[in-house]
Formats: structure tokens, sequence, C-alpha cells
């Protein structure tokens, strides 16, 4: 018996477009979001805004247990709303940003990502300088850059190691419908 009469080829056959249908492996649509692109999202959407909350949340409860009697100084206060203003603020973009990164396929929307993260690390310490001269008080402004010198240096590395990953990633440019990135 040939294997066309044993119905063998047609076995084969049916099998790879069964084993292709299900690996999606259909070459005319973008691979979609894995891997680094998805840990992306996954860091934009859910770990940054929560280590940030915790971190802040941290840094108030360790100063006010230094000093109790800090819960009632004005200035102090006045840091630490302004500090969860800008905490909120930039939460609401990282979100923004995964979820438009996540559901938009243009190359848009990994040049919001980008902004995002450089507007959410390096531009957090430069909202708060700049809330602090909103307020008059530019020695304030001068001591948290001073302060936070190093974070805010090391607030560069992300940022700039996501934006040489989108940048050089080919299932970036392969995702993106229009290849204008």
């Amino acid at each position: 018996m040939t294997p066309e009469e044993n119905g063998y080829c047609e076995y084969i056959r049916t099998r790879t477009v069964r084993r292709t249908a299900l690996s999606g492996k259909n070459r005319s649509e973008p691979p979609g979001v894995g891997g680094w692109l998805a840990l992306l999202i996954v860091i934009l959407i859910l770990v940054r805004p929560v280590l940030e909350a915790i971190f802040q949340s941290a840094v108030f409860n360790r100063q006010w247990q230094e000093n109790p009697s800090i819960l009632h100084d004005i200035i102090w206060n006045r840091h630490r709303q302004i500090v969860w203003i800008v905490c909120f603020i930039m939460s609401a973009l990282s979100v923004s940003a995964g979820v438009v990164f996540w559901k938009i396929r243009r190359s848009a929307a990994v040049r919001y990502a980008i902004a995002v993260l450089w507007i959410t690390s390096p531009g957090y310490y430069a909202v708060i300088m700049f809330a602090w001269l909103l307020f008059s008080h530019p020695v304030l402004a001068i001591a948290f850059v001073v302060q936070s010198r190093e974070n805010l240096l090391i607030s560069f590395i992300a940022p700039l190691f996501w934006t040489t990953c989108l940048h050089d990633l080919k299932r970036v440019s392969d995702t993106c419908r229009y290849h204008e990135f």
C-alpha cells in the first residue's frame, strides 16, 4: 500500500495546517506583543505605579517615625502633598503609556511610551523641583535635587535602556503597522 492510498499525505497536510494555525504563525499579521515588550507593558501598567506608591509611603513613614513632630510642619506637609500629586500624575501617565502601547500597534504608541519613560523617571525630579520653585522655595528646590542626586542619576538608566531597546528590537518595527519608526 502506498502512502497516498493510506491517507498519510492528507494526514501530514492536515496536521501541518492545524499546527500552523495553533502556533499563530500567520505571516500577514504583525507578531504582536511578547518578550521584552510584554515586560515593558507590565512594568508601565503595574510594577512602576505600585512600587512608586510603596516607596513614597515608606519614605514618608520613616520620616514621620524619626520625627513625629514633623506632622505639624507646614513645609513638610506641603512637600508630602506635592510628592503624592506628582506620584499620582506620573503613575497615571505610566498606566496610560502601558495601555496605549499594548492596545495600539502604531509607531506613535512607541514614541508615547518612550516620552512617558523619560517624563516619569528623570522628569519626576524636575517636576518636584519646579513645584518648589512655584511655591517660592528655591532653597528647598535646590536641597531636593542635592539630596536626590544619586537617584536622579540612576533615573536616567531605565529610560535609556528602554529607548535603545525600543529602537533596536525587530519585534517593535514588526509590530507597528506603519514602519515609520
